[in-house]
């Protein structure tokens, strides 16, 4: 018998439990197949997590549903090195890289990362305006 699901918080769990805990759920059949959805909220990952890239969404949201796009929402991965202020920038970087991979066509029609929500630290007072302007600039205004 499998375990129930136990919640931990908003901690990271590794690839291979989070794989596991996909597998335990049930399928749902589309209600309304040709109702187009925007999935609102994924992460994307490279890090002690494993992977979690393009080709892994594409699989999670198929199923009959019709995703047209998705909002990514930070998870604190591929941060770069350097001042902390600084360091989110990376995680924007990595995304839109692989929003423009999807945005090709070349995997589809859904439009993975159309908007990315990426993390800047409030307590930097008015410099916040600096790294939101930087992460707008790097992403092409996702």
């Amino acid at each position: 018998m499998a375990e129930p699901y136990v919640f931990r918080g908003n901690s990271h769990r590794d690839h291979a439990a989070l794989k596991q805990w996909i597998m335990r759920t049930r399928k749902e059949q589309a209600l309304e197949p040709d109702l187009p959805i925007v999935d609102p909220h994924h992460h994307l990952w490279d890090d002690g997590r494993g992977l979690y890239l393009l080709e892994d969404i594409l699989a999670d949201i198929g199923g009959g549903h019709n995703v047209r796009a998705t909002v990514f929402i930070e998870c604190r991965t591929m941060y770069r090195p350097g001042p902390e202020a600084q360091r989110p920038l990376g995680e924007v970087e990595f995304v839109n890289g692989i929003s423009a991979m999807s945005a090709s066509g070349g995997h589809g029609p859904v439009r993975v990362a159309a908007a990315i929500v990426g993390h800047a630290d409030l307590r930097l007072g008015e410099k916040v305006q600096d790294v939101r302007e930087t992460q707008l600039a790097l992403t092409g205004g996702r």
